[in-house]
């Protein structure tokens, strides 16, 4: 199984919990990629995951912009 944690953080609490994700699910020798959704490497591509778990803070009742548009980014991938 290869694993995404994505996470989108202002005050770095939720980077910190997606690390941690990341070394149990390694532990339990799943294969795991934490990436912070404000800095995505160029050629990201959300389908060679198995699974994907997001993370983020509520800042004025909404979530961070870039945790928000990534999965609409994969949704307009999709449709081209």
């Amino acid at each position: 199984m290869h694993l995404l944690v994505a996470y989108a953080t202002t005050d770095g609490m939720t980077a910190e919990i997606a690390e941690r994700i990341g070394r149990i699910a390694r532990i339990a020798d799943v294969s795991v990629d934490v990436l912070d959704t404000a800095h995505l490497p160029e050629d990201f591509d959300p389908e060679s995951y198995d699974a994907v778990l997001l993370g983020a803070s509520m800042h004025a009742q909404g979530y961070q912009r870039a945790l928000v548009q990534l999965p609409r980014a994969r949704a307009r991938r999709r449709r081209h």
